[in-house]
């Protein structure tokens, strides 16, 4: 996965680049352009109602590896792996545009949005990764737990060791949670940086040219898409 990371990375075509990668592991996907941006989703199963996505858009102000070409990267890779087994279960996986654009309140131009309102009746549950490429605690956002919305795959990672529920920066979480989607941010830190009160240098490195690929941990990667695959396909 490391190599898919620096050349996502690396180059000026990112559209391009991600495009040919999910063509190169033989997985179908479907481009959903819109009025800023394009998104990207591969489908399993006739009538999916399960989401999982993240956002392939980066600030240009580094490499962009761990916000958020970590999370593309194993999206990639858990979609390769469900192509290559024939999985016919209920899943979408969807590359989200704009999400950066958060930070200055256009929300209405991210992927993320535009997908929740075009989907919100076919979407039971959403899982969003952001910042998925350092550390071995994963960390579930506890900012949006106070909708009240139960989120099955939250539930299911909450008993499990090396998970935390901590406040974390908001993402495309935003967005299904806005449409009343059950939505579970994930994210992951390292265990020196998962307590309430730590110093999360990880986050500070965010937006800034400290966040490079040097701070990517393939390990971190593998652990990302393993849960994943585990939970939807009901093999832990």
């Amino acid at each position: 996965m490391m190599l898919d990371l620096i050349d996502l990375c690396k180059t000026r075509d990112r559209h391009g680049v991600l495009r040919e990668m999910l063509t190169r592991r033989g997985v179908n996907y479907n481009v959903l352009p819109y009025a800023h941006g394009v998104n990207y989703e591969v489908v399993f199963g006739e009538r999916p109602r399960r989401v999982i996505g993240a956002h392939h858009d980066i600030v240009t102000r580094g490499d962009g590896a761990n916000d958020n070409t970590a999370s593309v990267v194993e999206l990639v890779e858990l979609a390769t792996k469900l192509t290559r087994e024939r999985f016919i279960g209920d899943l979408r996986i969807v590359f989200f545009d704009n999400e950066e654009l958060l930070c200055r309140g256009a929300f209405d131009e991210m992927g993320s949005a535009e997908y929740a309102k075009h989907t919100t009746n076919e979407t039971e549950e959403a899982i969003v990764l952001d910042v998925c490429g350092a550390g071995d605690v994963l960390v579930v956002s506890g900012l949006w737990h106070r909708a009240k919305l139960s989120a099955p795959f939250e539930n299911w990672l909450m008993k499990k060791e090396n998970t935390v529920r901590i406040t974390t920066p908001p993402s495309d979480d935003v967005s299904f949670l806005r449409y009343g989607v059950p939505v579970t941010l994930m994210c992951t830190l390292p265990e020196t940086e998962s307590a309430p009160g730590d110093r999360r240098l990880t986050w500070e490195r965010l937006h800034t040219a400290g966040d490079s690929i040097e701070t990517v941990n393939e390990d971190t990667m593998e652990l990302v898409v393993s849960t994943l695959y585990d939970y939807v396909t009901g093999r832990a």
